[in-house]
């Protein structure tokens, strides 16, 4: 609650799993909220002007200009793509027993930001630079970065429906070939929820 910047979007998602896990009686045992914890959800349709890094790229890559890169771009993340995570999703409603508490969705694709880069540099028809740059000028002085974040998926494994398992070469080709070259103002948001049923 009194986080500042990114750790205020992370405490928000905590603090709703802890109201519905405080509610926990209004459902049946065994039944409970299932707090889908999503990891770098990408693809065509997510909108650059929130901040998402690959669209960022690509549509810098298209008009020609350089991919920024934020700070030396060893922050190491893990994508998905979004077409597998919504088939995960479609077969986690279908599931009859999916266990209540939190379960993180993410994809196998590891790779730094300086990696993700270079992929969208090698997917780009027309030649593109990297340029290296302090983030604390663009996002302030009291930028922090989280080094890792890479998901645990032994328990959405565990399920049965499926891990997004597309690699970050196939990825990125498909979002850079699928994305728009135009900034889109806000219309592809990438969502984030706990379900309660």
């Amino acid at each position: 609650m009194n986080g500042v910047g990114r750790w205020a979007y992370a405490a928000s998602k905590v603090h709703g799993e802890r109201v519905l896990d405080g509610a926990r009686e209004l459902w049946p045992r065994g039944l409970g909220p299932v707090h889908l914890r999503f990891f770098k959800v990408v693809g065509p349709g997510q909108d650059a002007a929130r901040g998402f890094v690959l669209p960022r790229f690509i549509e810098a890559a298209k008009a020609g200009h350089p991919l920024n890169v934020h700070g030396d771009g060893r922050s190491l993340r893990t994508y998905a793509h979004v077409d597998e995570v919504a088939a995960t999703l479609a077969r986690l409603a279908a599931h009859p027993t999916v266990p209540e508490g939190p379960l993180n969705v993410g994809g196998s694709a590891r790779a730094s930001v300086l990696e993700l880069a270079e992929a969208v540099a090698a997917a780009s028809p027309t030649p593109v630079e990297l340029a290296l740059v302090d983030p604390r000028v663009e996002l302030g002085e009291h930028f922090e970065e989280v080094r890792v974040r890479t998901p645990r998926l032994e328990r959405l494994s565990s399920l049965g429906c499926g891990v997004p398992s597309m690699g970050l070469k196939e990825l990125v080709a498909d979002t850079f070939n699928r994305h728009s070259a135009l900034p889109m103002g806000g219309e592809g948001r990438a969502a984030c929820a706990s379900r309660a049923s």
